[in-house]
C-alpha cells in the first residue's frame, strides 16, 4: 500500500506519485493514465505498465506480480483546508475546547510530517484551551537511524518543548534481531516495541486522552479505519482525538515547511520517516544511505537469516535487493521476476527509470514552490474520500508488449 504524492514543478501538478516493495506507479494528472515501474535494483527500474491486466497484476512470462496490492492507495485529494496550524488549533477549540480543557492528552511522536503537523496544531490548541500534552518518542535501536533521535531533539530545542524518549529494550531486541532475523512484510515484530510504551503510558494514566495523527487519505487501511468518525466529523470520540485526520496531504506539508521542521528524509527524497532497515520501504528508497549503530551486528543477522530461510538466493543478491523485507516465498518470486526482467531489459524492450528520479519526484513538494488548489472544508475531504475508497493501477487501455 502507498500514499500517493504530487510530483511538483514550478508549482504545477505534473505526476502523481506512490511506491511500495519493488514497485513505482505515476499517474497522470489529468487522465489518470498509470505507468508501473519495477524495481531492479535499488537504483534502477524498467517500465512494466504494458505487462498489467484488468485487475491491476503484472503478468510477466509465467509469473503473475501482485502489484495492485503493492499499490493500492486512497484517493489523493487535491486541496487544502487551513491555511496554518493556529486555524487549525482554533477550529478545534471550537470544535471540542469544552471536552479537552483540563485533560491530559498523549501524542506518539515520530517525526513525520503527520505527526509534526499535529504537534503544531496542539501546541496551537494548548494555548487557547488549556490541558497537559505529553509527547513521547520511541526509539528502536540497531535497526533505525541515529538521525532520527537527532531531529526529536532538535524539534523539542525548536518548539521549547520536552519530548520523552523512550527506547525499546536494547539487549532484548538484539535478541530478537538473531533470533527471528529482521522483521518482514507479514511478520514485522518491531511493532510490538513500538506500540508497549504507549500502553503502558495509558495504564498509568487512564483518563488520558491519545492522539491519534493518522489522515484519511494516508492510505486505504486508514480510509477503512476512519471512515465511521470522518462520516460523522468527528475529532473525539473515547479517548482517541485526531486532530489532523481531515487534512490534505497539502495542509499538512505547508504546515510542516513553514515551520522549519521538514525531516531531512524528506529531503532525501524518502516518501516516508521511518527505521533505516523497515520492511515497509521501497526498494529505491535504500539509495539514500543511513548510519547504523552497529552494521556488524546487522551483517551477522542477515547471513544467518540467508542460511536459514534464503539460501537458493545468492547471499550477494539478497542483500543489495534488500530481500529479507519479504517472507521466503515472496523473496524468491520477486527474485525470479528481476531475472526475467532483466533479459527484457538487456535486450533494450523496457524503458528505464532511475532512483534519482523517483527521489526528486518525492522531494519536490518539500522545496518546490506549493501548487495552488481548491480550499475544502474538511466534511468535503471526507466525503470525496469516501466516494472514491481505493486507487490501483490497472490496464485502462490496450497496450502492445
Amino acid at each position: 500500500m502507498t500514499e500517493l504524492y504530487p510530483v511538483v514543478s514550478k508549482g504545477a501538478v505534473t505526476a502523481l506519485q506512490g511506491g511500495a516493495a519493488e514497485a513505482l506507479v505515476r499517474y497522470d494528472p489529468e487522465t489518470l493514465q498509470p505507468r508501473v515501474y519495477f524495481w531492479l535494483e535499488p537504483g534502477r527500474g524498467v517500465d512494466i505498465t504494458g505487462f498489467l491486466d484488468e485487475r491491476g497484476h503484472a503478468r510477466i512470462g509465467d509469473v503473475a506480480l501482485p502489484v495492485r496490492l503493492w499499490l493500492l492507495s486512497a484517493p489523493y485529494i487535491h486541496g487544502y483546508t487551513v491555511e496554518s496550524a493556529d486555524e487549525q488549533a482554533e477550529r478545534l477549540a471550537r470544535l471540542v475546547g469544552r471536552e479537552l480543557r483540563g485533560r491530559r492528552v498523549v501524542l506518539g511522536y515520530s517525526g513525520g510530517k503527520d505527526s509534526t503537523a499535529a504537534l503544531l496544531v496542539l501546541l496551537g490548541l494548548q494555548e487557547r484551551v488549556g490541558f497537559r500534552l505529553d509527547v513521547m518518542y520511541i526509539h528502536i535501536p540497531y535497526i533505525e537511524s541515529p538521525r532520527n533521535v537527532r531531529f526529536v531533539e532538535e524539534v523539542a530545542k525548536r518548539l521549547s518543548i520536552d519530548i520523552e524518549i523512550v527506547e525499546a529494550p536494547r539487549k532484548k531486541f538484539r535478541s530478537y534481531l538473531l533470533w527471528r532475523g529482521l522483521p518482514r512484510r507479514g511478520d514485522r515484530w518491531c511493532t510490538f516495541f513500538k506500540v508497549k510504551p504507549m500502553r503502558e503510558y495509558k495504564k498509568r494514566h487512564r483518563g488520558a486522552l491519545e492522539v491519534v495523527a493518522d489522515r484519511l487519505t494516508e492510505a486505504p487501511k486508514r480510509l477503512e479505519k476512519l471512515a465511521g468518525p470522518a462520516s460523522r466529523h468527528e475529532y473525539l470520540s473515547g479517548r482517541k482525538f485526531r486532530p489532523t485526520y481531515l487534512m490534505t496531504l497539502l495542509d499538512v506539508v505547508r504546515i510542516v515547511r513553514d515551520s522549519g521542521l521538514v525531516h531531512p528524509a524528506y529531503l532525501d527524497g524518502l516518501p516516508r520517516v521511518a527505521c533505516h532497515l523497515c520492511p515497509f520501504k521501497s526498494l529505491h528508497e535504500f539509495t539514500v544511505t543511513e548510519e547504523l549503530e552497529d552494521p556488524g551486528l546487522i551483517e551477522a543477522v542477515l547471513k544467518k537469516e540467508h542460511r536459514k530461510w534464503y539460501s537458493e538466493i545468492p547471499y550477494e543478491e539478497f542483500v543489495r535487493h534488500h530481500l529479507w523485507r519479504y517472507p521466503r516465498r515472496e523473496a524468491l518470486l520477486v527474485y525470479r521476476v528481476k531475472k526475467l526482467l532483466e533479459k527484457l531489459a538487456e535486450r533494450g524492450e523496457l524503458e528505464e527509470i532511475r532512483a534519482e528520479e523517483a527521489n526528486a519526484g518525492y522531494r519536490s513538494v518539500w522545496v518546490e514552490p506549493l501548487p495552488e488548489a481548491p480550499r475544502l472544508n474538511p466534511p468535503d475531504v471526507a466525503a470525496k474520500a469516501l466516494s472514491q475508497r481505493v486507487v490501483y493501477p490497472r490496464r485502462v487501455e490496450a497496450r502492445a508488449r
